[in-house]
């Protein structure tokens, strides 16, 4: 499990809603709630029938393309990336979707020219750290799907269409359910300003040293996550957090991470049991867990505390907001969109739910 919104060790377990680019997924079951709220379900519900579902981020890649000097091929990937996705089982132009890339993950297998595609001169990762795309429209055609948005490259922002092939596969385990489908588009890389200015565009003896044209390429998967899952999953310190947390209350599992963090603290190899610190994720992925069992009153609780201890943490805030719409207090989820919009402009999931629970109103 992540530890925090930052790409670190534990982030290859993608427990918020994440975020991502792109799917299709089933519907997941809703059922009764306890203590007094009127709805659960193991994804979020935004308006009637939609839902918004997890990336399962360490089965994902987006990659491109580019020819050079006419002759071969330059190829690339991005390896952090996070999303959030609204998908209607019933209706499936209703999917909406929000995904942001770093920059800065940009790998090339050489060194050298990562850093000059990080410069001024290409992505300009200084000053336009993150890659966006929201899709705004999805037609349907003979093989999958067509996916209109808006792609925003160095402050620039261009429509473009994804060609989606139908889903590749689905399967229904103890892990939850997951799809997993295959992606691309072509874009002209001067039109985002990559590049534009640099020796690589010159022709010499009748040859481009560097195409104008990039061909983007994903391979994406979803999951839905069961508790199960989740829990076969935590830290040490996350099992001590639930079982405290369900046989003693929520106080106590508060408890219990305040002795975590002083334990860590006074550690002297602080990265031998394989992370990098306590934060407020090791809570906030046991509320999770709580909330999709049912227990909605706690997990509130245990939310509202673990704020307390980590108010500058977004994807708490996040992940209240989720539990509001859960709940149908849209005020107080509308009120955490916007507070965590405010810590991180470039949360995914902030970023869709605030298309979807105020734009849209």
């Amino acid at each position: 499990p992540c530890k925090s919104i930052t790409f670190d060790k534990k982030s290859n377990i993608m427990r918020y809603l994440i975020l991502t680019l792109m799917g299709l997924f089933a519907a997941s079951q809703l059922h009764a709630q306890q203590n007094d709220y009127s709805l659960a379900a193991t994804s979020t519900p935004v308006n009637e029938g939609e839902l918004y579902y997890d990336l399962d981020f360490v089965h994902c890649t987006v990659g491109f393309t580019i020819g050079h000097m006419g002759i071969s091929d330059v190829s690339g990937s991005f390896s952090e990336f996070k999303g959030a996705l609204v998908y209607n089982p019933e209706d499936l132009k209703q999917l909406s979707t929000t995904f942001v890339i770093d920059v800065g993950s940009i790998n090339t297998n050489q060194t050298w020219r990562d850093k000059d595609l990080q410069s001024a001169k290409w992505f300009d990762k200084e000053n336009h750290p993150y890659i966006l795309f929201q899709c705004d429209e999805i037609v349907l055609t003979n093989t999958g799907f067509d996916w209109k948005g808006r792609l925003t490259m160095k402050g620039i922002t261009k429509e473009v269409t994804l060609s989606m092939q139908k889903p590749s596969g689905y399967v229904k385990s103890y892990l939850g359910h997951h799809l997993a489908y295959k992606g691309s588009t072509r874009i002209n890389r001067k039109d985002f300003s990559i590049g534009e200015d640099t020796w690589w565009n010159n022709v010499i003896e009748g040859i481009a040293q560097l195409d104008d044209f990039v061909e983007i390429h994903l391979s994406i998967a979803y999951q839905l996550q069961t508790p199960e899952f989740i829990k076969s999953r935590f830290f040490e310190n996350e099992s001590a957090l639930y079982e405290a947390a369900i046989t003693s209350g929520v106080d106590k599992a508060i408890s219990v991470l305040e002795q975590q963090k002083v334990a860590y603290k006074n550690k002297a190899d602080k990265n031998e049991d394989g992370f990098d610190a306590i934060t407020g994720q090791d809570l906030y992925t046991v509320a999770k867990v709580i909330l999709i069992e049912g227990n909605y009153k706690q997990a509130e609780q245990l939310l509202l505390g673990n704020m307390e201890s980590f108010p500058q943490d977004d994807t708490i805030l996040i992940e209240l907001a989720n539990f509001y719409l859960i709940t149908k207090q849209l005020d107080k989820a509308r009120n955490m969109v916007l507070k965590c919009l405010t810590l991180n402009p470039y949360n995914a999931v902030a970023l869709e739910m605030k298309r979807q629970i105020i734009n849209k109103v």
